[in-house]
């Protein structure tokens, strides 16, 4: 699984200890640059968490040089990887908003472990080759970003998430009935889009 694939204009270095990107997240990332193209970005700041092989903040960074871009993974071994994928970002190691404590941020993007452990069961061999730690999680990391969220953002923050197929109505549950749910080109449930006062 070492190698590299074409992501959003970038070529993105994958090992074993990453996800490879999907065609899913350069849509998020086409979607995520359809919003901020209409936004001044000097002196923005955008979290990429949860990030992996670094491949959202990276493509969002190559698109805007004005914004400020910070990648956090709780995998040092995958820190290192996105560390390979680019320049001109910080990077963070540490679990969720742990490592930006008493920080704040306008925009937010994560991909989360959102696989449950049944659909785990049901994934390919490629699949289950790539860190299930990356895969597997369910509903859960929504809920505790959920918790923390809105004390991170600036008013007028945004934050945009990947999510599994047929997990809308329950993240949007989980945000309290605010945001907004979105297909992927399937037709399946696939991002979540916020916006704050």
């Amino acid at each position: 699984i070492a190698g590299t694939v074409q992501f959003a204009d970038l070529t993105i270095k994958v090992t074993p200890d990453v996800l490879i990107p999907r065609p899913e997240t350069e849509i998020l990332v086409e979607k995520i640059a359809q919003t901020l193209e209409k936004k001044e970005l000097k002196g923005k700041v955008l979290w990429d968490m949860c990030c992996g092989s670094g491949c959202i903040g990276h493509a969002l960074k190559n698109r805007f040089p004005e914004l400020s871009v910070v990648l956090s993974d709780l995998s040092e071994k995958a820190l290192a990887v996105a560390r390979q994928n680019g320049e001109n970002v910080a990077f963070k190691q540490g679990d969720l908003f742990a490592p930006f404590e008493g920080q704040k941020c306008d925009f937010l993007v994560c991909n989360p472990p959102y696989v449950t452990e049944e659909e785990y069961g049901t994934l390919t061999p490629e699949v289950r080759a790539e860190p299930k730690m990356a895969l597997v999680g369910g509903l859960t990391f929504y809920e505790r970003i959920a918790a923390q969220l809105f004390g991170y953002l600036n008013p007028g923050g945004m934050a945009w998430f990947e999510i599994g197929t047929g997990q809308g109505e329950a993240i949007k549950k989980i945000f309290n009935d605010k945001g907004c749910v979105e297909n992927d080109w399937a037709g399946h449930n696939r991002f979540f889009f916020l916006e704050i006062d």
